[in-house]
């Protein structure tokens, strides 16, 4: 019995759900509009991710490196997804005419094309990911401080009528807690990655989730503040990617 446990919580299956399970969730409950499935969805989310890491405590350290997908190279799709996500920053540099904005992601956009087709040129850790001591304590924090707040949130009264709070109203508690997941998630890939490419595309979630979450309200004040955190962060990865070259 303990043996089956243990091949069924493998250290791949275990990752799997500290940063891809919660990114599944926030999908779940963007697309769920009742609220008693919401509040399930982030319940059930909040408790994998707090068992798992309690689970990878005797496991440290441990590493894993992935394989290639249905023939795809796992750094390649990384490596893409990081290239969209700053078009999509781009995007809302445009949206919000913000020019400091645009010439940081542009920046980003040619570094990290530098980076990848000539300084690297397809080289990368044997180890996609790797989890020691700090890491994990880390890890613990994020997936059972946060994911437990997150459903405290989630089922206080008040936000699931619709309550007074501007932000989290029916019609937007949905958006809100999927980018509470998707933030956790990328948080746990970005303390566990061990290729800085991995961890710069988790990086750039958490810096377009922080800048979607401030700018929930709608309101000038909002959008003001989101807008100028991600002109911050923005220039927190180039510099990061400078520091790569």
């Amino acid at each position: 019995m303990e043996l089956a446990v243990s091949n069924l919580m493998s250290t791949p299956l275990m990752l799997f759900s500290l940063i891809v399970f919660p990114c599944m969730a926030a999908l779940c409950l963007y697309l769920v509009r009742s609220p008693a499935l919401q509040s399930l969805i982030v319940a059930a989310a909040a408790t994998v991710l707090a068992a798992v890491a309690l689970l990878l405590v005797p496991r440290v350290p441990f590493s894993l490196c992935l394989p290639s997908v249905f023939g795809i190279d796992p750094h390649a799709a990384i490596s893409s997804a990081g290239f969209l996500l700053l078009c999509v920053i781009l995007y809302f540099g445009f949206r919000h005419h913000h020019p400091v904005i645009k010439v940081l992601s542009v920046s980003q956009i040619i570094v990290l094309a530098v980076l990848e087709f000539f300084i690297k040129n397809g080289k990368h850790p044997a180890d996609t990911f790797y989890g020691d001591d700090i890491a994990l304590m880390l890890v613990l924090v994020a997936s059972i401080a946060a994911a437990l707040s997150t459903m405290r949130l989630c089922l206080i009264p008040c936000i699931q009528a619709g309550g007074d709070h501007p932000a989290l109203t029916q019609a937007s508690r949905h958006r809100f807690f999927a980018l509470l997941l998707l933030c956790l998630g990328a948080f746990n890939g970005m303390l566990l990655a061990n290729d800085m490419s991995f961890f710069y595309f988790f990086f750039e979630v958490i810096t377009l989730c922080s800048f979607l979450l401030i700018a929930q309200k709608g309101t000038p004040a909002a959008e003001k503040k989101a807008v100028r955190t991600l002109s911050m962060t923005s220039l927190a990865g180039l510099v990061f990617l400078l520091a790569m070259t």
